[in-house]
């Protein structure tokens, strides 16, 4: 009886695609990472101080209003 083993990969061929799969990925993610990272800091680079300001403002105005009612949750 002759057995079709084609579909047979040995263990390790697993192991050197899943390695060699990781280290694409990292390169890639690193490319993107610095692309990623040059945009935020231009875009934070471009934000008024007075925007932030009054995100934070607002954020401790929520804040403040949570721990007032001793319950619930924002974002």
């Amino acid at each position: 009886m002759d057995l079709d083993d084609s579909w047979f990969r040995p263990a390790a061929s697993y192991l050197v695609e899943s390695r060699d799969k990781e280290l694409h990925k990292a390169e890639v993610n690193a490319e993107v990472h610095e692309s990623l990272r040059d945009a935020l800091e231009k875009s934070s680079n471009d934000l008024y101080q007075s925007v932030i300001n009054n995100a934070v403002d607002d954020w401790m105005r929520r804040l403040d209003a949570v721990i007032e009612v001793k319950r619930g949750h924002f974002e």
